[in-house]
């Protein structure tokens, strides 16, 4: 809970998307939209920042591949109709979603059966189970494998 911690994250973030390799990109993408699904304001305000916005809108030219380009298109998308409703708080998902359609900018087809927002985790112990005899053979399973393999 470190109020420095968004900023923090998107700084390093920002590094990434600046990188020559689109798989580098893409799974630093990856890793904003999971941010954006499972944390709260101070993260979206990072995101939402007018640098890191800036940096999205840069991916969108195709240099850095189509794929890049895709996925930063889908994003913007998907957060700029999210976040409509918060353009009080947090202008810039919208502005940058509207600025990209004014100057003709042609988005992926949105997909409107995931919501952007995960619900909180639950807070009562109870909610969590143990696993089963049979899980937990599993998960020691596994995890030998991992080990052997590592070898």
């Amino acid at each position: 809970n470190d109020p420095a911690g968004p900023s923090q994250a998107i700084k390093c973030l920002r590094r990434k998307l600046k990188s020559d390799n689109p798989k580098v990109i893409t799974l630093a993408l990856q890793l904003v939209d999971s941010t954006i699904k499972n944390c709260s304001a101070p993260m979206h305000a990072a995101v939402g920042s007018k640098e890191f916005m800036g940096d999205m809108v840069n991916l969108t030219d195709g240099k850095r591949g189509w794929e890049v380009r895709e996925l930063a298109l889908k994003l913007i998308q998907s957060w700029g109709i999210e976040f409509a409703s918060k353009s009080d708080t947090l202008p810039l998902f919208h502005q940058t979603y509207t600025n990209l359609r004014v100057k003709g900018v042609t988005f992926p087809e949105a997909d409107a059966s995931v919501p952007i927002h995960t619900p909180p985790a639950a807070t009562d112990p109870s909610a969590f189970s143990q696993p089963t005899q049979d899980e937990g053979k599993s998960a020691e399973a596994v995890r030998d494998r991992l080990q052997a393999g590592s070898r």
